[in-house]
C-alpha cells in the first residue's frame, strides 16, 4: 500500500491520531486527481472535495459558526453530504446528520433538541422537510467561490459529530462523539482492513445511522474512492451485488439483515469484493465456505464511536457468530451488578472503555452520569460506558452477545427505547396509558393502549399519529386497545404480565387463513420470511408491513413467491397489494391462465419426497415423460 506521512495505518493504538480533516488534506496534496466520492449525479476528485468543502467552510464562518457547536445536516446520501460534513469539521464544529426521509415532526424535535443554530439543506430545489433555524445554508458540490483558509487542527477532545439514539423518557438522546473517538475508529479500520488508494468502497447507510460515519471517514483518510449506492437498489440484495460488480467495489459495510441476504446468494462473476463488514444487529448466519470474500461481524453502540468489537465469521463453524474482541484503543470488560469482573463463561454486562468513548449525551448530564461511570480498571480520569448488553467471554477471550439487561429493544439494527414510543402514544388525545413490548419473535413491536375516560381508541388513527412523529422502524406493527393494565405490588405497570398475554391477531379480528392453493403458496413464503412459527396461520387480509415486514423482507418475499410460481412480479407490487389475498389477485391478473396451476404444481412438488423427485428427474432425463 502507498504510504505518506501520518498514514492512519501507522498510528499506534491508544494514541491521539491526526483529525480526519488533516488526513484528508494530506490526501488532497498526495492524490488530487483521484476520485474521492461518486454518486448518481456527480463524481468529485480529492481536489474537488477540498475546494467544495473550503467554500462551504467560508460560508459557515460568515454565519458565525463556533467551535464545538452542532451544525445540522438535513441532506440525503450523496457527495453533497460528504462535502457538508467535511466543511463542518474544518470549521471546528460538530456535524449532526438528520435523515430527510424521517417524519418532519421528528426532524423538528431533533433539531430543537440539538440547539443547532445552523442548518444545511440541499441546493437543488424540490420537496423536502420544512425546517428552519437561525441560519439556513444550502450545501452542494460547487468548487468555485470564496474559500476559507486552513485552520488549526481541533483538539482531540473537541466534538466531531452527534448522532441521535432513542430515549427512554420520550426525548431522544444526542450522543456527542469527540475527534479522539473518530480518529481511533479511522486508524483501527485502515490498519485492520488494509485499505488504501485503489480501493473502492460502498456507502449504504442512511445519514442518521452512525454506520455512515464508519463508511465515509476511514475511506477518505486512506485515499479510497467512495461510491454511493443508488436508493432504488440499496436494499435489493441481488441488484446490490450486480452493482458492486459494475462499480468494482472491494470493501463494503452492509447492515446485518442485508448482509445475511447477500451471503445467501451466489457471488456473481467479476465480483471484486474482498471484505464484507456487517453490524448493527444480531448476526444469525454465516457465509458459504466458498464465498470469495471475508465476512467480519462488528458490535458497537453509538456511545463507543460506532465499533467496539470485531470478529471474523467463518463459513464452517457452528453456533451464532460471536461479536469478537475489542478493537485497538478500546477496552471491553464483562462485569456483574457490582461492577466486578466475572469469570470466563459467566454472563455479565459489557462495559466499554478507552479512546472510543463519546463525551456523553449532549445537554443531558443526568443520562450521561447514569451510563458513563468512572473506570476502576483504567488510567486516572478514565470512564466506562455501561452498554446494558449481556455477554459472556469464552475460553479464547471471544465475546458472545446474549441480549439486553433492560427494556431497550433492537430491531433491524436500530436501538429503540419503548418509553419514547409510549410517550408519543400518550400524546394522542384518546390514549391515557400505553405499554410497548417486542413480539415473541423479536421482529416487531406491539403497543397496548388504554383509552381516556369517555374516549374510544381507533387503532388505525393511533398508528397514523405515530407515523407522523416517529421514524417507521419505531412504529408498532400492532396497536391493541385494552381495558386496564395489571399493576405490580408497588403500583407500577406490570410489563412482565404482558408477556403472558397471547399476542393479538391483527386488528383483533378472527384470522382468515389461505382459501386456495395460490394463497397457500404465498402464505408459506410469508411465514418463512417473517420467521413465524409454522403452526401460526397468517391472515390473508393483513398487510405484510403490519406483520413485521419491511423493505428488505419484501424483496425476500417476492423472490420466493416468484420462484414458486414462475412469475416476474416486481417488489413494488407488494406495496400496492400488501396482503396475501391482494397479492394472489395481483398474480392472477398478471398470469390469469397459469398462476393457480403453478401454485397447485408448487404444492404438489413440495409434498414429494427426495426419492420421488430423483425418480421423476431420472425418468424425465430418459425421455419417458
Amino acid at each position: 500500500m502507498e504510504r505518506f506521512p501520518a498514514d492512519p495505518a501507522d498510528i499506534r493504538p491508544g494514541t491521539d491520531a491526526p483529525s480526519v480533516a488533516d488526513l484528508i488534506e494530506r490526501r488532497v496534496a498526495h492524490q488530487p486527481d483521484a476520485v474521492a466520492v461518486s454518486d448518481a449525479d456527480v463524481t468529485l476528485t480529492y481536489r474537488d472535495l477540498d475546494r467544495a468543502a473550503a467554500r462551504l467552510t467560508w460560508r459557515l464562518h460568515r454565519a458565525g459558526v463556533r467551535p464545538d457547536e452542532p451544525v445540522a445536516l438535513c441532506l440525503p446520501r450523496g457527495a453533497a453530504l460528504v462535502v457538508a460534513a467535511l466543511a463542518v469539521l474544518r470549521a471546528g464544529a460538530a456535524y449532526l446528520p438528520l435523515d430527510p426521509d424521517q417524519p418532519v415532526d421528528r426532524l423538528r424535535l431533533l433539531l430543537a433538541h440539538s440547539g443547532a443554530r445552523i442548518l444545511l439543506i440541499p441546493e437543488a430545489a424540490g420537496p423536502g422537510p420544512d425546517l428552519t433555524a437561525e441560519h439556513v445554508l444550502t450545501a452542494g458540490v460547487a468548487t468555485t467561490g470564496q474559500e476559507h483558509p486552513r485552520t488549526a487542527a481541533p483538539a482531540a477532545d473537541r466534538l466531531a459529530y452527534l448522532v441521535h439514539t432513542s430515549g427512554s423518557t420520550g426525548t431522544p438522546k444526542a450522543v456527542a462523539v469527540p475527534h479522539r473517538g473518530l480518529s481511533n475508529l479511522v486508524a483501527w479500520h485502515v490498519r485492520t482492513y488494509r485499505i488504501g488508494p485503489g480501493d473502492r468502497t460502498a456507502q449504504v447507510a442512511s445519514p442518521g445511522f452512525d454506520a455512515a460515519v464508519w463508511e465515509i471517514w476511514p475511506s477518505l483518510a486512506a485515499g479510497c474512492s467512495i461510491h454511493v449506492v443508488p436508493d432504488e437498489i440499496r436494499i435489493q440484495p441481488a441488484e446490490l451485488l450486480r452493482w458492486m460488480v459494475r462499480q468494482e467495489i472491494t470493501v463494503s459495510f452492509l447492515p446485518t439483515p442485508l448482509a445475511a441476504e447477500v451471503m445467501r446468494l451466489p457471488a456473481p462473476p467479476g465480483l471484486r469484493l474482498r471484505t464484507l463488514l456487517t453490524g448493527g444487529d444480531r448476526l444469525t448466519s454465516r457465509p458459504s465456505p466458498d464465498a470469495p470474500y471475508q465476512v467480519v461481524n462488528h458490535y458497537g453502540p453509538s456511545e463507543a464511536s460506532v465499533v467496539a468489537t470485531a470478529a471474523g465469521v467463518g463459513g464452517t463453524a457452528g453456533g451464532l457468530p460471536p461479536i469478537g474482541t475489542a478493537i485497538d484503543g478500546v477496552r471491553a470488560h464483562v462485569l456483574d451488578d457490582d461492577m466486578n469482573p466475572v469469570t470466563g463463561g459467566v454472563p455479565g454486562e459489557l462495559c466499554i472503555g478507552g479512546a472510543g468513548l463519546a463525551r456523553g449525551y449532549a445537554g443531558q448530564p443526568g443520562a450521561t452520569a447514569a451510563r458513563f461511570r468512572p473506570d476502576p480498571f483504567g488510567p486516572p480520569g478514565g470512564r466506562l460506558y455501561l452498554t446494558g448488553d449481556r455477554v459472556r467471554r469464552d475460553h479464547d477471550g471471544v465475546l458472545h452477545f446474549l441480549g439486553r439487561r433492560d427494556d431497550q429493544v433492537k430491531l433491524r439494527g436500530f436501538r429503540i427505547e419503548p418509553g419514547e414510543v409510549e410517550a408519543c402514544l400518550r400524546d394522542h388525545d384518546a390514549v391515557r396509558e400505553a405499554v410497548v413490548v417486542p413480539t415473541a419473535a423479536g421482529t416487531s413491536l406491539i403497543a397496548y393502549v388504554q383509552a381516556r375516560p369517555g374516549r374510544h381508541v381507533d387503532t388505525g388513527d393511533v398508528r397514523e399519529h405515530l407515523g407522523r412523529h416517529l421514524p417507521s422502524y419505531m412504529v408498532p406493527d400492532t396497536v391493541v386497545a385494552v381495558g386496564e393494565f395489571r399493576l405490580t405490588r408497588n403500583g407500577k405497570l406490570d410489563r412482565e404480565a404482558l408477556r403472558d398475554v397471547p399476542e393479538p391477531e391483527p386488528d383483533g379480528q378472527r384470522v382468515q387463513g389461505p382459501r386456495d392453493a395460490l394463497e397457500q403458496v404465498i402464505a408459506s413464503a410469508w411465514t418463512d420470511v417473517l420467521g413465524s412459527p409454522p403452526e401460526r396461520v397468517p391472515d390473508v387480509q393483513t398487510s405484510f408491513f403490519h406483520s413485521g415486514g419491511h423493505s428488505l423482507l419484501a424483496h425476500q418475499l417476492m423472490a420466493r413467491v416468484n420462484d414458486a410460481l414462475g412469475l416476474v412480479m416486481p417488489v413494488q407490487l407488494l406495496f400496492e397489494a400488501p396482503s396475501i389475498a391482494a397479492l394472489a389477485e395481483a398474480a392472477r391478473a398478471l398470469a390469469p391462465d397459469t398462476a393457480d396451476e403453478a401454485a397447485r404444481l408448487a404444492q404438489h412438488i413440495a409434498r414429494l419426497s427426495e426419492d420421488e423427485i430423483d425418480r421423476l428427474l431420472a425418468e424425465y432425463e430418459k425421455g419417458t415423460r
